[in-house]
């Protein structure tokens, strides 16, 4: 949030990403009211926890991964194809949404957080990505 400066420049200055605004003891600038918007809109709240819908929602997608891989797997069988390395990975590797834990479901492994877990809404598109396996012992 703060700028480093110096002690010549008289004061902190405010760093944004597309602007950089002075404020000089105590004083505001016309900068710095201009730009509240800006501020407020760059730094929304994201809720600490998901919501009852956000986690149904969640383990709908969950589902929905498994009756896709358990179609394709279904369909080469029917037709007599061999099992492909994909969907051999997928079964050794992944577990089902039945089966895993809810910590698992919800949060992701991060290894900046000061508990090594975080909100699975907090990360960028995580409706697109799948967050199944953690290292671990996390």
């Amino acid at each position: 949030m703060f700028k480093v400066t110096s002690p010549l420049l008289g004061g902190l200055l405010w760093y944004f990403p597309h602007t950089v605004l002075a404020i000089h003891s105590g004083s505001v600038s016309e900068e710095t009211t201009a730009n509240k918007n800006f501020f407020f809109d760059l730094h929304r709240k994201i809720p600490w926890r998901l919501s009852s819908r956000q986690k149904f929602r969640q383990r709908k997608r969950l589902r929905a991964v498994d009756n896709v891989v358990d179609t394709v797997a279904a369909a080469l069988e029917r037709n007599g194809l061999p099992q492909v390395k994909a969907v051999e990975r997928w079964y050794a590797e992944m577990p089902r949404e039945e089966e895993m834990l809810p910590k698992d479901k919800y949060s992701i492994y991060d290894r900046k957080e000061k508990t090594y877990r975080k909100g699975i809404h907090k990360l960028p598109k995580w409706t697109r990505v799948s967050q199944r396996v953690n290292p671990p012992g996390f």
